[in-house]
């Protein structure tokens, strides 16, 4: 499987809703991939990348401008991770 074929299998697989959050998220192979809309302006995304029951990542510097942007962003930072080119 290649990065891509990665990124395509869990985009459009169900995503939940944090309770009590604007972020949404999957759990895949240990990690929490989520997004949200930034606080201010609920026209630019984020994501975040953490080990699942580990302490709370760093929501990503770089921003999105669709939810399906952020979710790719935040899934090919997954997919380098799991060794994925």
């Amino acid at each position: 499987m290649d990065q891509e074929d990665f990124v395509t299998r869990y985009l459009y697989g169900p995503w939940r809703r944090a309770r009590g959050s604007r972020a949404i998220y999957q759990n895949i192979d240990g990690y929490n991939a989520a997004v949200m809309t930034d606080e201010h302006d609920p026209d630019v995304w984020a994501s975040v990348l953490t080990r699942s029951g580990g302490k709370a990542g760093e929501w990503s510097r770089e921003k999105y401008r669709t939810e399906e942007d952020a979710k790719r962003g935040v899934l090919k930072a997954l997919a380098a991770k799991r060794g994925y080119a």
